[in-house]
């Protein structure tokens, strides 16, 4: 069986100084595909491919300002056993 999926996403991974308590949320995509194969007696594997996508946004850190691109890749091996 082969799918896709699609998302939203939200993280606070920006550039802060040491001691900083501010939260800065950035929203982003989150897409991929996947396969999914029966093996024999209940048992199944699948492969995920999953990338999260945060956009480019301009930080500051110690008064310089850098434009920033935030893209995560993620691969995921999985074995079910049915019941």
């Amino acid at each position: 069986m082969l799918y896709g999926t699609a998302g939203v996403a939200l993280s606070d991974a920006v550039v802060r100084s040491a001691g900083a308590t501010t939260k800065d949320y950035t929203m982003g995509v989150s897409y991929g595909i996947g396969a999914e194969m029966k093996m024999g007696n209940g048992w199944s594997t699948r492969l995920d491919l999953t990338r999260t996508d945060l956009g480019q946004k301009n930080q500051t850190f110690n008064g310089l300002t850098r434009d920033t691109s935030v893209k995560m890749d993620k691969i995921t091996l999985g074995l079910t056993k049915s019941f």
